[in-house]
Protein backbone atom coordinates (compact mmCIF):
# COMPACT_ATOMS: atom_id res chain seq x y z
CA UNK A 1 0.00 0.00 0.00
CA UNK A 2 1.30 3.51 -0.96
CA UNK A 3 1.30 5.47 1.65
CA UNK A 4 1.90 3.41 4.84
CA UNK A 5 4.90 3.93 5.08
CA UNK A 6 6.94 0.98 3.91
CA UNK A 7 8.10 0.06 0.72
CA UNK A 8 6.76 -3.04 -0.10
CA UNK A 9 6.77 -4.85 -3.24
CA UNK A 10 6.36 -3.08 -6.69
CA UNK A 11 7.52 0.34 -4.51
CA UNK A 12 10.61 2.36 -5.16
CA UNK A 13 9.60 4.56 -2.10
CA UNK A 14 7.14 5.16 0.81
CA UNK A 15 5.74 7.40 2.04
CA UNK A 16 5.16 9.65 -0.91
CA UNK A 17 6.42 12.49 0.05
CA UNK A 18 10.02 10.35 0.00
CA UNK A 19 9.27 9.71 -3.50
CA UNK A 20 11.66 11.64 -6.39
CA UNK A 21 9.16 14.56 -7.99
CA UNK A 22 11.99 15.51 -10.36
CA UNK A 23 15.60 13.93 -11.98
CA UNK A 24 18.69 16.35 -11.66
CA UNK A 25 21.94 15.90 -13.98
CA UNK A 26 24.12 13.64 -12.38
CA UNK A 27 28.36 14.60 -13.41
CA UNK A 28 27.37 14.42 -17.30
CA UNK A 29 24.29 12.00 -17.14
CA UNK A 30 21.08 13.55 -17.97
CA UNK A 31 17.81 11.50 -15.64
CA UNK A 32 14.20 11.28 -16.15
CA UNK A 33 11.33 10.57 -13.83
CA UNK A 34 9.55 7.44 -14.32
CA UNK A 35 5.96 6.63 -12.10
CA UNK A 36 6.28 10.31 -10.49
CA UNK A 37 3.27 10.82 -7.66
CA UNK A 38 3.36 7.21 -7.11
CA UNK A 39 5.53 5.16 -4.24
CA UNK A 40 7.10 3.54 -8.02
CA UNK A 41 8.30 6.68 -8.76
CA UNK A 42 12.28 6.69 -9.58
CA UNK A 43 15.15 8.11 -11.71
CA UNK A 44 16.85 6.56 -14.75
CA UNK A 45 19.40 7.78 -17.54
CA UNK A 46 17.67 9.39 -20.11
CA UNK A 47 21.77 9.76 -21.84
CA UNK A 48 25.14 11.91 -21.71
CA UNK A 49 24.60 15.90 -21.61
CA UNK A 50 25.89 17.32 -24.86
CA UNK A 51 24.94 20.64 -24.56
CA UNK A 52 27.91 23.45 -23.18
CA UNK A 53 25.98 24.25 -19.92
CA UNK A 54 27.62 26.36 -17.47
CA UNK A 55 27.64 25.36 -13.95
CA UNK A 56 26.29 21.52 -14.69
CA UNK A 57 29.39 20.22 -13.63
CA UNK A 58 29.34 18.74 -16.90
CA UNK A 59 32.21 19.55 -19.85
CA UNK A 60 30.81 17.23 -23.16
CA UNK A 61 33.76 16.68 -26.05
CA UNK A 62 32.43 19.52 -28.03
CA UNK A 63 32.53 22.18 -25.32
CA UNK A 64 35.68 24.39 -24.08
CA UNK A 65 35.84 27.17 -21.25
CA UNK A 66 34.76 29.73 -23.38
CA UNK A 67 31.56 28.13 -23.73
CA UNK A 68 30.83 25.87 -20.56
CA UNK A 69 32.61 27.28 -17.16
CA UNK A 70 32.72 23.67 -16.23
CA UNK A 71 35.45 23.03 -19.03
CA UNK A 72 39.12 23.74 -18.20
CA UNK A 73 41.47 25.72 -20.73
CA UNK A 74 43.36 23.24 -23.17
CA UNK A 75 46.16 23.69 -25.19
CA UNK A 76 45.98 22.52 -28.84
CA UNK A 77 41.95 22.55 -28.79
CA UNK A 78 41.81 25.16 -31.27
CA UNK A 79 40.75 27.74 -29.22
CA UNK A 80 42.38 30.42 -27.63
CA UNK A 81 41.18 30.28 -23.75
CA UNK A 82 41.94 31.72 -20.58
CA UNK A 83 45.71 31.67 -19.77
CA UNK A 84 46.46 31.05 -23.53
CA UNK A 85 47.68 33.64 -26.06
CA UNK A 86 47.32 31.16 -29.17
CA UNK A 87 45.87 27.54 -29.85
CA UNK A 88 46.58 25.84 -33.27
CA UNK A 89 47.93 29.35 -34.55
CA UNK A 90 51.32 30.23 -32.61
CA UNK A 91 53.83 31.41 -34.35
CA UNK A 92 57.14 29.10 -34.18
CA UNK A 93 59.42 31.94 -35.51
CA UNK A 94 59.23 35.59 -35.59
CA UNK A 95 60.22 37.09 -38.72
CA UNK A 96 61.17 41.16 -38.56
CA UNK A 97 58.55 43.67 -39.28
CA UNK A 98 59.74 46.86 -40.67
CA UNK A 99 62.22 48.08 -38.77
CA UNK A 100 61.36 46.29 -35.64
CA UNK A 101 63.40 42.89 -34.86
CA UNK A 102 61.66 40.12 -32.70
CA UNK A 103 62.34 36.76 -31.09
CA UNK A 104 59.84 34.41 -29.74
CA UNK A 105 58.92 34.15 -26.61
CA UNK A 106 57.15 30.68 -24.90
CA UNK A 107 57.67 28.60 -27.89
CA UNK A 108 55.82 25.01 -27.82
CA UNK A 109 53.37 26.65 -25.85
CA UNK A 110 50.36 28.44 -26.54
CA UNK A 111 51.68 31.02 -24.24
CA UNK A 112 54.22 31.54 -27.19
CA UNK A 113 54.50 35.04 -28.45
CA UNK A 114 57.00 37.65 -30.86
CA UNK A 115 58.59 39.82 -28.15
CA UNK A 116 60.31 43.25 -30.03
CA UNK A 117 63.94 42.91 -29.34
CA UNK A 118 64.90 46.63 -31.33
CA UNK A 119 65.61 48.09 -34.21
CA UNK A 120 67.72 46.78 -36.84
CA UNK A 121 70.89 48.58 -38.20
CA UNK A 122 72.33 46.24 -40.56
CA UNK A 123 72.22 46.77 -43.97
CA UNK A 124 70.43 43.32 -45.64
CA UNK A 125 68.86 43.32 -48.85
CA UNK A 126 65.00 42.37 -49.01
CA UNK A 127 64.03 42.50 -45.38
CA UNK A 128 61.61 45.68 -45.92
CA UNK A 129 63.46 47.81 -44.25
CA UNK A 130 66.03 50.72 -44.81
CA UNK A 131 68.30 51.70 -41.31
CA UNK A 132 68.24 55.36 -41.10
CA UNK A 133 72.25 55.29 -40.46
CA UNK A 134 75.12 53.61 -42.95
CA UNK A 135 72.82 52.13 -45.32
CA UNK A 136 71.91 52.92 -48.79
CA UNK A 137 70.29 51.86 -52.32
CA UNK A 138 73.87 50.68 -53.20
CA UNK A 139 74.34 48.44 -49.98
CA UNK A 140 70.46 47.42 -48.94
CA UNK A 141 67.94 46.79 -52.18
CA UNK A 142 64.99 48.48 -49.37
CA UNK A 143 66.39 51.73 -49.62
CA UNK A 144 65.23 54.23 -52.11
CA UNK A 145 68.24 56.59 -53.96
CA UNK A 146 68.34 59.57 -52.09
CA UNK A 147 70.12 62.40 -54.05
CA UNK A 148 72.59 64.09 -51.51
CA UNK A 149 74.22 61.49 -49.70
CA UNK A 150 77.17 61.44 -51.36
CA UNK A 151 76.72 58.59 -52.67
CA UNK A 152 75.52 57.63 -56.14
CA UNK A 153 72.84 55.26 -56.58
CA UNK A 154 71.06 54.01 -59.63
CA UNK A 155 69.70 56.06 -61.44
CA UNK A 156 71.84 58.73 -60.64
CA UNK A 157 74.95 59.75 -62.39
CA UNK A 158 76.85 61.38 -59.43
CA UNK A 159 76.13 62.59 -56.02
CA UNK A 160 78.26 65.35 -54.70
CA UNK A 161 80.47 65.45 -57.06
CA UNK A 162 78.08 66.16 -60.21
CA UNK A 163 79.86 67.95 -62.92
CA UNK A 164 78.94 71.88 -64.18
CA UNK A 165 79.34 73.31 -67.22
CA UNK A 166 82.54 74.67 -65.74
CA UNK A 167 84.01 71.27 -65.03
CA UNK A 168 82.79 69.60 -67.68
CA UNK A 169 85.36 70.14 -69.88
CA UNK A 170 87.43 68.96 -72.93
CA UNK A 171 90.46 66.71 -73.21
CA UNK A 172 92.97 65.82 -75.66
CA UNK A 173 90.98 62.25 -75.86
CA UNK A 174 87.11 63.33 -75.29
CA UNK A 175 84.80 66.38 -76.84
CA UNK A 176 82.39 67.24 -74.01
CA UNK A 177 78.95 68.49 -73.61
CA UNK A 178 76.98 69.46 -70.14
CA UNK A 179 73.37 68.02 -69.84
CA UNK A 180 72.18 69.22 -66.52
CA UNK A 181 69.28 66.29 -65.90
CA UNK A 182 66.29 66.94 -64.01
CA UNK A 183 67.00 69.24 -60.94
CA UNK A 184 67.57 67.44 -57.77
CA UNK A 185 68.02 64.17 -58.67
CA UNK A 186 71.72 63.38 -58.92
CA UNK A 187 71.67 63.10 -62.45
CA UNK A 188 74.30 65.96 -64.20
CA UNK A 189 76.12 64.30 -66.95
CA UNK A 190 79.11 65.36 -69.28
CA UNK A 191 78.00 63.72 -72.73
CA UNK A 192 81.48 62.65 -73.91
CA UNK A 193 82.92 61.80 -77.80
CA UNK A 194 85.92 60.39 -78.37
CA UNK A 195 87.99 63.19 -80.07
CA UNK A 196 88.75 62.46 -84.14
CA UNK A 197 92.03 62.89 -85.23
CA UNK A 198 92.26 65.77 -87.11
CA UNK A 199 94.04 69.42 -86.77
CA UNK A 200 92.41 70.93 -83.74
CA UNK A 201 95.07 71.26 -81.23
CA UNK A 202 94.65 68.31 -79.56
CA UNK A 203 96.71 64.53 -80.04
CA UNK A 204 94.30 61.88 -78.58
CA UNK A 205 96.43 58.53 -77.61
CA UNK A 206 94.84 56.53 -80.22
CA UNK A 207 96.31 58.82 -82.64
CA UNK A 208 99.43 59.63 -84.46
CA UNK A 209 101.59 61.86 -86.55
CA UNK A 210 100.33 59.29 -89.97
CA UNK A 211 97.12 60.97 -89.13
CA UNK A 212 96.35 63.80 -86.68
CA UNK A 213 99.09 66.79 -87.32
CA UNK A 214 98.89 67.60 -83.85
CA UNK A 215 101.18 64.27 -82.48
CA UNK A 216 104.57 64.89 -82.39
CA UNK A 217 106.16 61.64 -84.28
CA UNK A 218 107.12 58.78 -82.18
CA UNK A 219 110.48 59.16 -81.97
CA UNK A 220 110.36 62.69 -81.51
CA UNK A 221 112.60 62.14 -78.65
CA UNK A 222 116.02 60.28 -78.52
CA UNK A 223 114.53 57.63 -76.09
CA UNK A 224 111.95 56.76 -79.26
CA UNK A 225 114.49 56.32 -81.78
CA UNK A 226 113.70 54.33 -84.63
CA UNK A 227 116.06 51.38 -84.78
CA UNK A 228 117.16 51.09 -88.67
CA UNK A 229 120.14 48.43 -88.05
CA UNK A 230 119.16 46.49 -90.96
CA UNK A 231 119.70 49.42 -93.26
CA UNK A 232 116.99 50.76 -95.78
CA UNK A 233 114.88 53.54 -96.59
CA UNK A 234 113.17 55.16 -93.97
CA UNK A 235 110.10 57.82 -92.94
CA UNK A 236 111.04 61.17 -91.75
CA UNK A 237 107.97 63.33 -91.15
CA UNK A 238 108.31 66.38 -88.72
CA UNK A 239 104.61 67.32 -88.05
CA UNK A 240 103.89 71.13 -86.53
CA UNK A 241 104.17 69.65 -83.24
CA UNK A 242 107.54 68.11 -83.36
CA UNK A 243 110.13 69.67 -80.96
CA UNK A 244 113.14 70.65 -80.52
CA UNK A 245 114.72 68.39 -78.02
CA UNK A 246 118.72 68.34 -78.61
CA UNK A 247 121.43 70.66 -79.32
CA UNK A 248 121.84 71.42 -83.11
CA UNK A 249 125.16 70.91 -83.97
CA UNK A 250 126.12 72.08 -88.00
CA UNK A 251 122.46 74.12 -88.61
CA UNK A 252 120.15 76.61 -87.74
CA UNK A 253 117.69 75.72 -84.78
CA UNK A 254 114.62 73.12 -85.33
CA UNK A 255 113.04 70.02 -84.40
CA UNK A 256 114.26 66.85 -84.79
CA UNK A 257 113.34 62.94 -85.11
CA UNK A 258 115.84 60.25 -83.75
CA UNK A 259 116.52 57.05 -85.47
CA UNK A 260 119.42 54.46 -84.22
CA UNK A 261 121.56 51.12 -85.21
CA UNK A 262 123.92 49.20 -84.10
CA UNK A 263 127.37 48.05 -85.82
CA UNK A 264 128.38 44.18 -84.92
CA UNK A 265 132.18 45.04 -86.26
CA UNK A 266 133.84 47.68 -88.37
CA UNK A 267 131.38 48.70 -91.42
CA UNK A 268 131.04 51.55 -93.66
CA UNK A 269 127.90 53.44 -93.97
CA UNK A 270 126.14 55.94 -96.02
CA UNK A 271 123.11 58.38 -94.91
CA UNK A 272 121.17 60.41 -96.64
CA UNK A 273 117.88 63.10 -96.59
CA UNK A 274 115.95 63.45 -99.66
CA UNK A 275 112.26 64.93 -100.16
CA UNK A 276 109.87 62.14 -99.93
CA UNK A 277 107.91 63.56 -102.53
CA UNK A 278 110.64 64.84 -105.44
CA UNK A 279 113.85 64.43 -105.14
CA UNK A 280 114.04 67.04 -107.38
CA UNK A 281 113.00 69.55 -104.30
CA UNK A 282 115.48 70.79 -101.50
CA UNK A 283 116.05 68.92 -98.54
CA UNK A 284 115.54 71.87 -95.92
CA UNK A 285 117.19 68.98 -92.98
CA UNK A 286 120.84 68.25 -91.27
CA UNK A 287 121.93 64.96 -90.30
CA UNK A 288 123.42 64.37 -87.31
CA UNK A 289 125.55 61.24 -86.23
CA UNK A 290 126.43 60.67 -82.43
CA UNK A 291 128.30 57.74 -81.00
CA UNK A 292 127.21 55.74 -77.97
CA UNK A 293 124.45 57.83 -76.66
CA UNK A 294 121.81 59.96 -77.61
CA UNK A 295 122.82 63.56 -78.25
CA UNK A 296 123.10 65.91 -75.73
CA UNK A 297 121.17 67.67 -73.52
CA UNK A 298 119.42 63.81 -73.53
CA UNK A 299 122.12 61.75 -73.53
CA UNK A 300 126.27 62.04 -73.51
CA UNK A 301 127.13 60.74 -77.20
CA UNK A 302 129.71 61.87 -79.08
CA UNK A 303 128.98 64.25 -82.42
CA UNK A 304 130.41 61.87 -85.34
CA UNK A 305 129.26 64.00 -88.08
CA UNK A 306 127.07 66.43 -89.55
CA UNK A 307 125.88 67.60 -92.62
CA UNK A 308 123.30 70.38 -93.57
CA UNK A 309 123.29 70.11 -97.63
CA UNK A 310 127.11 70.14 -98.03
CA UNK A 311 126.83 66.34 -98.80
CA UNK A 312 124.08 67.15 -101.75
CA UNK A 313 126.60 70.18 -103.07
CA UNK A 314 129.16 66.92 -104.03
CA UNK A 315 126.53 65.52 -105.86
CA UNK A 316 125.34 68.35 -108.04
CA UNK A 317 122.74 68.99 -106.26
CA UNK A 318 121.52 72.54 -104.06
CA UNK A 319 121.20 71.15 -101.10
CA UNK A 320 121.11 67.65 -100.03
CA UNK A 321 122.00 66.18 -96.56
CA UNK A 322 124.66 63.38 -96.62
CA UNK A 323 126.94 61.46 -94.34
CA UNK A 324 129.24 58.44 -95.31
CA UNK A 325 132.29 57.00 -94.05
CA UNK A 326 134.02 59.26 -96.47
CA UNK A 327 133.06 62.28 -94.51
CA UNK A 328 134.42 60.27 -91.78
CA UNK A 329 137.98 60.22 -93.64
CA UNK A 330 137.37 57.11 -95.61
CA UNK A 331 137.23 54.86 -92.40
CA UNK A 332 134.78 52.77 -91.52
CA UNK A 333 133.10 52.99 -88.29
CA UNK A 334 133.80 50.63 -84.71
CA UNK A 335 131.60 47.73 -83.76
CA UNK A 336 128.85 49.81 -81.40
CA UNK A 337 125.25 51.63 -81.19
CA UNK A 338 124.88 54.77 -83.08
CA UNK A 339 122.21 57.76 -83.03
CA UNK A 340 120.88 60.02 -85.65
CA UNK A 341 119.35 63.18 -85.30
CA UNK A 342 117.70 64.34 -88.40
CA UNK A 343 116.81 67.98 -87.82
CA UNK A 344 113.78 70.21 -89.74
CA UNK A 345 115.81 73.88 -90.99
CA UNK A 346 112.03 74.75 -92.78
CA UNK A 347 108.89 73.51 -90.30
CA UNK A 348 107.02 70.83 -91.09
CA UNK A 349 107.89 68.49 -93.55
CA UNK A 350 108.23 64.75 -95.03
CA UNK A 351 111.55 63.53 -96.13
CA UNK A 352 113.00 59.88 -96.36
CA UNK A 353 116.05 58.88 -94.68
CA UNK A 354 118.30 55.94 -96.46
CA UNK A 355 120.86 54.20 -94.43
CA UNK A 356 123.03 51.19 -95.77
CA UNK A 357 125.82 49.70 -94.09
CA UNK A 358 128.95 47.05 -95.71
CA UNK A 359 131.08 45.63 -93.21
CA UNK A 360 134.59 45.98 -93.74
CA UNK A 361 135.45 42.53 -95.02
CA UNK A 362 132.50 43.42 -98.06
CA UNK A 363 134.70 46.23 -99.46
CA UNK A 364 138.28 45.36 -98.41
CA UNK A 365 139.66 47.27 -100.91
CA UNK A 366 138.40 51.10 -99.69
CA UNK A 367 136.53 53.49 -100.95
CA UNK A 368 136.38 54.39 -104.40
CA UNK A 369 135.37 58.25 -105.64
CA UNK A 370 134.26 58.41 -109.10
CA UNK A 371 134.92 61.79 -110.83
CA UNK A 372 133.32 63.06 -114.11
CA UNK A 373 136.44 62.43 -115.89
CA UNK A 374 138.06 58.57 -115.92
CA UNK A 375 140.24 57.34 -113.66
CA UNK A 376 142.29 54.34 -113.21
CA UNK A 377 143.01 51.99 -109.47
CA UNK A 378 145.56 49.02 -110.38
CA UNK A 379 144.75 46.05 -108.64
CA UNK A 380 145.49 42.06 -108.59
CA UNK A 381 143.25 39.85 -107.01
CA UNK A 382 145.26 36.60 -106.10
CA UNK A 383 145.17 35.60 -102.39
CA UNK A 384 141.98 38.12 -102.29
CA UNK A 385 139.78 35.64 -101.28
CA UNK A 386 136.32 35.09 -102.85
CA UNK A 387 134.00 37.55 -101.40
CA UNK A 388 131.60 38.28 -104.04
CA UNK A 389 128.92 36.15 -106.34
CA UNK A 390 128.17 37.51 -109.47
CA UNK A 391 125.20 36.21 -110.97
CA UNK A 392 126.56 36.73 -115.00
CA UNK A 393 129.68 34.56 -114.52
CA UNK A 394 131.74 31.43 -112.30
CA UNK A 395 133.61 33.86 -110.06
CA UNK A 396 136.76 32.83 -107.98
CA UNK A 397 139.53 35.60 -106.23
CA UNK A 398 138.30 39.30 -106.15
CA UNK A 399 138.51 42.76 -105.21
CA UNK A 400 135.27 44.67 -103.44
CA UNK A 401 135.65 48.95 -103.33
CA UNK A 402 132.95 51.35 -102.22
CA UNK A 403 131.21 53.63 -103.86
CA UNK A 404 128.49 56.35 -102.75
CA UNK A 405 126.60 56.49 -105.18
CA UNK A 406 124.69 60.24 -105.46
CA UNK A 407 120.61 59.87 -107.02
CA UNK A 408 121.83 62.14 -109.91
CA UNK A 409 124.78 60.34 -111.08
CA UNK A 410 125.13 57.41 -113.43
CA UNK A 411 128.38 55.44 -112.93
CA UNK A 412 130.23 54.00 -115.41
CA UNK A 413 132.96 51.17 -114.57
CA UNK A 414 135.48 49.28 -116.98
CA UNK A 415 138.31 47.01 -116.83
CA UNK A 416 139.31 47.19 -120.34
CA UNK A 417 142.98 48.45 -119.77
CA UNK A 418 146.30 47.11 -121.18
CA UNK A 419 146.87 46.26 -117.14
CA UNK A 420 144.00 44.16 -117.13
CA UNK A 421 145.41 40.56 -117.26
CA UNK A 422 143.10 38.72 -116.08
CA UNK A 423 139.77 37.20 -117.26
CA UNK A 424 137.23 40.02 -115.15
CA UNK A 425 133.98 39.99 -113.86
CA UNK A 426 132.33 43.67 -112.61
CA UNK A 427 129.24 43.62 -110.36
CA UNK A 428 127.29 46.23 -108.51
CA UNK A 429 125.34 45.80 -105.47
CA UNK A 430 123.28 48.85 -104.04
CA UNK A 431 122.49 48.48 -100.51
CA UNK A 432 123.64 46.86 -97.18
CA UNK A 433 125.54 43.92 -96.76
CA UNK A 434 126.59 41.32 -94.28
CA UNK A 435 129.69 39.04 -93.95
CA UNK A 436 129.23 35.28 -93.26
CA UNK A 437 132.72 34.21 -91.69
CA UNK A 438 132.13 30.79 -91.88
CA UNK A 439 131.90 31.16 -95.91
CA UNK A 440 133.88 33.74 -96.33
CA UNK A 441 131.03 35.50 -98.81
CA UNK A 442 129.16 38.62 -97.98
CA UNK A 443 125.64 38.41 -98.69
CA UNK A 444 122.92 40.80 -99.57
CA UNK A 445 120.87 42.23 -96.22
CA UNK A 446 117.80 44.13 -98.20
CA UNK A 447 120.59 44.80 -101.14
CA UNK A 448 120.23 43.85 -104.68
CA UNK A 449 122.47 43.47 -107.46
CA UNK A 450 122.10 46.20 -110.26
CA UNK A 451 124.47 45.29 -112.90
CA UNK A 452 127.12 42.55 -114.12
CA UNK A 453 128.93 42.19 -116.87
CA UNK A 454 130.98 39.25 -117.79
CA UNK A 455 133.16 39.89 -121.32
CA UNK A 456 133.17 42.93 -123.24
CA UNK A 457 133.09 42.41 -127.30
CA UNK A 458 136.18 42.17 -128.74
CA UNK A 459 135.57 45.56 -130.94
CA UNK A 460 134.54 47.81 -127.65
CA UNK A 461 137.66 46.23 -126.18
CA UNK A 462 140.47 44.93 -128.81
CA UNK A 463 143.33 44.37 -126.73
CA UNK A 464 141.57 42.80 -123.62
CA UNK A 465 138.22 41.22 -124.76
CA UNK A 466 137.96 39.49 -121.94
CA UNK A 467 137.62 43.12 -119.70
CA UNK A 468 134.42 43.64 -118.16
CA UNK A 469 132.00 47.19 -118.65
CA UNK A 470 129.56 48.63 -116.35
CA UNK A 471 127.42 51.17 -117.62
CA UNK A 472 124.52 53.83 -116.25
CA UNK A 473 124.15 51.85 -113.42
CA UNK A 474 121.58 52.49 -110.61
CA UNK A 475 120.36 55.46 -112.55
CA UNK A 476 117.79 57.76 -110.73
CA UNK A 477 119.28 55.48 -107.27
CA UNK A 478 121.07 56.74 -104.46
CA UNK A 479 122.96 54.85 -101.41
CA UNK A 480 126.10 52.37 -100.46
CA UNK A 481 127.13 50.76 -103.87
CA UNK A 482 129.43 47.60 -103.61
CA UNK A 483 131.74 47.30 -106.85
CA UNK A 484 133.14 43.93 -107.16
CA UNK A 485 136.13 42.79 -109.50
CA UNK A 486 135.79 39.57 -109.37
CA UNK A 487 137.90 36.62 -111.41
CA UNK A 488 136.07 34.19 -113.67
CA UNK A 489 139.44 31.80 -113.95
CA UNK A 490 142.28 32.12 -111.61
CA UNK A 491 143.58 34.89 -109.94
CA UNK A 492 145.44 38.19 -111.67
CA UNK A 493 146.35 41.63 -112.10
CA UNK A 494 143.18 44.39 -113.31
CA UNK A 495 143.18 48.21 -114.15
CA UNK A 496 139.48 49.34 -112.90
CA UNK A 497 138.34 52.45 -114.11
CA UNK A 498 135.41 54.73 -113.02
CA UNK A 499 133.52 57.74 -113.81
CA UNK A 500 130.21 59.50 -113.73
CA UNK A 501 127.83 61.27 -115.53
CA UNK A 502 125.68 64.08 -113.76
CA UNK A 503 121.40 63.08 -115.80
CA UNK A 504 120.35 65.97 -113.77
CA UNK A 505 121.62 68.90 -111.47
CA UNK A 506 118.06 68.00 -109.76
CA UNK A 507 117.14 64.15 -109.79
Amino acid sequence: MCGNGTVETGETCDPLSSCPTSCPQLGCTLQSLRNGGTCAAACESAGAQTRCVNNDACCPTACNSLGDNDCAPVCGNGVVEAGELCDGNCPAACPQVACTLRTLSNGGTCQAACVDTGTQTRCVNGDGCCPSTGCNATTDNDCAPVCGNGVIEPPETCDGNCPTAVTCVDDANNVRKFDAGTAGSCDEICISTPRPCQADGWCPTTCSSSNDPDCPPANDLCKGAVDITNGGTYAVELTSSARQDTTEACSTKGPEVFYTFTLKGSEFVYLAALDSASPAKEAPVSIEMYSGACPPPEGTGQLLACDAGGGGELCGRARFPVVTSRTLGGKPLSPGQYFVAVRSLAGAGKWTLTYHHVPLECVQQGVMTPTQQLTFLAGNTCSHGNHSAPTCSTHEEDDNYAVFKCPNHSLHFTTCSPETTSDTVLSAVLGSMTYNATTGQCVALGAKEVACSADLDANLCGRRPDAAELTDVARGEHGFLTVSVDTAKGCGAYMIGSDFKLIAEHP
